[in-house]
């Protein structure tokens, strides 16, 4: 049902009620081609960078906390 939304109003995002001339399109609204450069390089670095941090973390927390770990641990709540 969505699509069909989005499909009827093509090339339109967001039509203006004032001026027609003023529609908010898919092409006035795309970054230059710079910006979407830099970005595919951001991207490319910080993406495999966060999912190595996220599984470096998993595997650091990974094993189960007993009662005996807390209970032993005087630095523990």
């Amino acid at each position: 049902m969505v699509f069909t939304g989005v499909a009827g109003l093509f090339p339109n995002l967001i039509p203006s009620s004032i001026n027609p001339a003023s529609n908010l399109t898919i092409f006035n609204s795309s970054s230059s081609l710079l910006t979407l450069q830099i970005m595919t390089v951001v991207a490319a670095i910080c993406v495999p960078t966060v999912i190595c941090y996220k599984i470096w973390v998993y595997r650091i927390f990974r094993a189960r906390v007993s009662n005996e770990d807390v209970l032993g641990n005087p630095d523990a709540y």
